[in-house]
Formats: C-alpha cells, sequence, structure tokens
C-alpha cells in the first residue's frame, strides 16, 4: 500500500516552517523552511522561497533558496533554482535553469593517487 502525499494545492500559500515524514507535493507558494524525510516534488504552478532539506526533490516550478537532499536532486526542462544544490546525485534537464553552486558527496581521492 502506498502512502498518500500531503498536497499544498494551487490556491495556498504557507509562511513558515513546513515538516513532514510523508511525501510532499508543492503546487501551490511556501515561504521560510521545508523539511521532509521522504520525497519532496515542486510541480509547475510551485513557488518556493525557502531553504530545503529532504531526502530526494524533484523539481518541475521554481525555487529561491538552497536545497539539501540525502539522495537525489532533480530538476526538469522548464524549472528555475536560485539557490545552492547539495545532494550526492544530481541531475539537470536541458532546459532548467540553475543559478547557485553544486556540491555533490562523494570521496575524492588524493591528488598524489590520481597520478
Amino acid at each position: 500500500m502506498s502512502i498518500p502525499a500531503c498536497v499544498i494545492g494551487r490556491q495556498i500559500r504557507v509562511k513558515g516552517t513546513v515538516y513532514g515524514e510523508m511525501p510532499m507535493v508543492v503546487a501551490g507558494e511556501v515561504e521560510g523552511t521545508l523539511q521532509s524525510k521522504a520525497p519532496l516534488v515542486v510541480e509547475t504552478t510551485g513557488s518556493v522561497k525557502a531553504q530545503i532539506q529532504c531526502g530526494e526533490i524533484l523539481i518541475r516550478g521554481e525555487i529561491a533558496g538552497d536545497v539539501e537532499a540525502s539522495e537525489q536532486i532533480q530538476l526538469v526542462r522548464g524549472s528555475r533554482v536560485i539557490g545552492d544544490l547539495h545532494a550526492p546525485e544530481i541531475l539537470m534537464e536541458e532546459g532548467a535553469q540553475f543559478q547557485g553552486r553544486v556540491e555533490m558527496d562523494f570521496e575524492v581521492p588524493p591528488l598524489e593517487e590520481l597520478k
């Protein structure tokens, strides 16, 4: 049995801290802080001005703020992000707009070992 997502609909505006342990879908507006251990989807109508921490995130809409995911961040065509991305895996489709820094978690061998 799959767990239904918590949906912040098109006509909804949330200011403050949003925290959850179940999947979330943002089709409206969120401003503040957004935290979820489960997957997060920002739909094409979604607008997020927040610091985000989640398990994984699929971005179809707009985000202004830093995004940290423990698994994956995915920006699809038409999405727009202004802020830093931090995750072990970051996927960006052609046509996604991004301004910020990218930091990925993985072990890099010392330079001496690369020679």
